[in-house]
């Protein structure tokens, strides 16, 4: 965890300096390179104060281009609680998270129903929370670890505190304060890998 801290503080910098220096760019070894990852660990998310975690995190995507200052990625969660409830259903339906090269932040864009929902229903449907994250430009605290020619995958560290949400319902026991609460500090933490199989990946 030191070393991979250290990493992420390294790549931080180097994305710093990037204004300065030569910019850095993704690379794929060819184009229209098929994506794939997967989380390391739980990856979580927080919205006044309630939790949402998932056990399993997947992404997907297509790197048209062999070097862009962009990559696209659909990431599919599962396994998930939300706010103290399991069986929870975060629907991400043509979302897409798109990263840069040359800064720390991230665009939540193109999902189909405008937005990342969770939805959870407990107590033969006497408690029921749901709540969305619309699309969104510039969701911050994103780390790409600067990887090379030779790597297999890049790593994704997202440490983000500026989401925007709306609760969409609360009933029951659910614990938000009222349906129509939003916000603009909802949390995402988490660590994605993302790969290109029979290929290469990397930042440089």
């Amino acid at each position: 965890m030191l070393g991979l801290a250290a990493a992420a503080g390294l790549a931080l910098s180097l994305i710093a300096g990037a204004s300065s220096a030569a910019a850095y760019q993704f690379h794929t070894s060819a184009a229209n390179a098929t994506l794939e990852g997967e989380a390391m660990g739980t990856q979580s998310f927080e919205f006044a104060g309630n939790d949402a975690t998932c056990l399993k995190t997947t992404v997907s995507g297509t790197h048209a281009s062999k070097t862009t200052e962009t990559l696209e990625v659909e990431p599919k969660f599962s396994g998930c609680t939300f706010a103290g409830f399991s069986g929870a259903v975060i629907d991400t339906s043509g979302c897409v998270f798109e990263l840069r090269s040359n800064s720390p932040l991230m665009d939540l864009k193109s999902c189909t129903k405008g937005s990342i929902t969770f939805h959870v229903s407990a107590f033969f449907g006497t408690s029921t929370c749901h709540l969305s994250v619309k699309n969104q430009l510039s969701a911050n605290g994103i780390v790409i670890l600067k990887g090379t020619q030779f790597d297999t995958k890049l790593w994704v560290e997202a440490a983000t505190n500026n989401l925007d949400f709306e609760v969409l319902e609360d009933k029951g026991l659910c614990p938000f304060e009222k349906k129509g609460q939003t916000g603009s500090n909802g949390e995402y933490v988490g660590i994605t890998t993302v790969a290109a199989p029979g290929g290469t990946i990397w930042l440089e």
